[in-house]
C-alpha cells in the first residue's frame, strides 16, 4: 500500500492510529448500543422487550454462520486476493441464505420451547436481514485489506445510527 497515509508516518504509525480510531468508534458503538436500549426499554412493554431478547440469541448465532472466517481469507491473501473474492463471496451469500432458511424454520420451535408465539415474527425480520449482511463480506474484508479504516468507521457509524433510528422509531409507531 502506498498511499498518503503511509507515506506520512509509516505501515506502524497508521496501524496504531488506525488501532486508537477502531477502539475508540467501538467505545463510542457500546454507549450508542446502550443508550437505545435504555431508551426501548422505556419505549417497549416489558413483554415486547423480552421477546427482542429471547430472539437476539438466536440472530447472534445466525450471523456467526455468515462469514466463518472467509473475510480472513480475503484480508489475507494480498495479491492473489482477486482469485478469492468471488468464490468468497458466492460462499459468503450462500451461508447466509442458509443461515436465513434455518433461523426461520427455527422460529416455531422457538416460540414452542419460550412459550411465546409472538417471538416468530422478529426471527423472520431476522432471517431475512441475513442475506444482504452475507453480500457485505467481501466488500468489508476489502476494505479491511486496503486499510481503509476512515471509511470503515464512518459507514460503521452510518449504520450504527440507521438502525438504532429506525429501531426506535418502528417502536414509537408501535
Amino acid at each position: 500500500m502506498t498511499g498518503p497515509a503511509l507515506r506520512a508516518g509509516g505501515l506502524g504509525a497508521h496501524a496504531s492510529r488506525a488501532m486508537l480510531q477502531l477502539s475508540l468508534m467501538g467505545a463510542f458503538a457500546r454507549v450508542v448500543l446502550f443508550a437505545s436500549n435504555w431508551i426501548l426499554g422505556g419505549l417497549l412493554s416489558q413483554e415486547a422487550f423480552g421477546i427482542i431478547g429471547m430472539a437476539i440469541a438466536f440472530f447472534s448465532v445466525a450471523f456467526s454462520l455468515i462469514s466463518v472466517g472467509l473475510d480472513d481469507v480475503i484480508v489475507q491473501r494480498g495479491s492473489a486476493r482477486r482469485y478469492w473474492d468471488g468464490v468468497a463471496d458466492r460462499l459468503s451469500v450462500r451461508f447466509a441464505w442458509g443461515a436465513a432458511l434455518g433461523l426461520a424454520a427455527l422460529a416455531p420451535l422457538a416460540a414452542w420451547l419460550y412459550d411465546e408465539p409472538k417471538v416468530i415474527g422478529p426471527f423472520l425480520v431476522g432471517a431475512a436481514a441475513l442475506p444482504l449482511a452475507g453480500a457485505c463480506v467481501v466488500p468489508q474484508a476489502r476494505l479491511y485489506a486496503r486499510m481503509d479504516f476512515a471509511f470503515i468507521m464512518q459507514w460503521g457509524a452510518v449504520d450504527l445510527f440507521l438502525v438504532q433510528g429506525l429501531t426506535i422509531l418502528f417502536a414509537l409507531m408501535g
